[in-house]
């Protein structure tokens, strides 16, 4: 009986132990691991399962855009592309040349305080840079010029002298040299307005008067040009020769007092006025009267007077913080 009771054991472990192996092999066909490194196990369908999903599928609609649709929506991609793209690029490029003209601002102050602390005075009067009984506006001296200019990162530069006190020859050779050295852009400056496209010339800006009596041109570092004559005006056409040479645009005018580079219709300027042509500022009531924005706004987009529009652009943009609104 014990022989036959063992016999029993060992063929019930034997069994057993079969089982196991075949629950095992099982296991290792439905858990499958389909990524050894990262030990991750996906469990399969069972038949009933993969049945059952297959017949469910089958059942979901799918979901897709037509051509027509795709055609539709692309074409209204488009039209509100062509809509704002040309406002895009125009607020960039009028962000473009405020940035280049408040740069260049900021320049030509430093350049112009550094040449009055290396003079050893506070102000173009007193350093004898500035002469203001000779004219009906202040004028300034060559020696200025020259010493402003020291003071100036620049590359091409053109000194213009007194044309006043040259021959024709002279004046000839002059025109000449400027050509070969700079291009006709700087002899045969011209710009357009930006209302009515008219074309105008430098004397358009400056009057002659003050050119003939000398200055210069200069490009700096930065690729501006900077036209500083005899008179308070300086002329900045931010990004040089390139275009499109617009007045209020790339192009415009400050004024200079004493000891800055001012917006012709600042507190300052209007200040500069009063203290050295007390008896003309009070006549004209110039130190009482400012412009309003909407004043300058209409100088700024004149259609006639290239000057007023070159010095009022300029004055609105610093007004509205060096952004160009207009």
């Amino acid at each position: 009986g014990d022989s036959e009771l063992i016999r029993g054991h060992e063929a019930w472990r034997s069994r057993s132990q079969a089982i196991n192996v075949t629950l095992n092999l099982f296991q290792d066909l439905v858990f499958r691991c389909k990524d050894a490194k990262r030990h991750r196990c996906k469990a399969a369908f069972t038949l009933a399962e993969g049945a059952t999903h297959v017949a469910h599928s089958q059942n979901i609609r799918r979901v897709a855009f037509t051509l027509a649709e795709v055609l539709i929506t692309l074409g209204i991609i488009g039209v509100v592309a062509a809509m704002t793209m040309p406002s895009l690029i125009t607020n960039y490029q009028k962000k473009v040349w405020t940035d280049q003209l408040k740069k260049t601002y900021s320049t030509l102050n430093e350049a112009y305080r550094q040449t009055l602390a290396h003079a050893g005075c506070t102000d173009a009067i007193s350093c004898g840079f500035m002469d203001v009984g000779s004219s009906i506006l202040p004028v300034f001296s060559t020696n200025f010029y020259i010493k402003l200019l020291n003071n100036l990162k620049h590359e091409n530069l053109l000194l213009v002298p007194n044309m006043n006190n040259m021959t024709s020859e002279e004046l000839n050779d002059f025109s000449a040299n400027v050509n070969q050295e700079l291009g006709n852009y700087y002899t045969t400056l011209t710009f357009k307005l930006m209302k009515n496209n008219r074309q105008v010339d430098l004397y358009d800006l400056i009057p002659s008067y003050y050119v003939e009596k000398g200055g210069f041109f200069a490009n700096t570092t930065d690729g501006a040009m900077i036209a500083f004559f005899n008179s308070i005006y300086i002329l900045i056409d931010v990004n040089g020769s390139k275009g499109p040479n617009v007045i209020g645009r790339d192009v415009f005018m400050f004024s200079a007092t004493d000891n800055a580079i001012v917006p012709e219709s600042s507190i300052a300027y209007r200040n500069f006025l009063s203290r050295i042509y007390p008896k003309a500022a009070d006549e004209s009531g110039l130190s009482d009267t400012l412009l309003d924005y909407n004043e300058l706004k209409s100088k700024c987009l004149s259609s006639t007077s290239a000057s007023t529009s070159a010095i009022s652009c300029a004055d609105i943009i610093v007004f509205d913080g060096w952004e160009m609104k207009y």
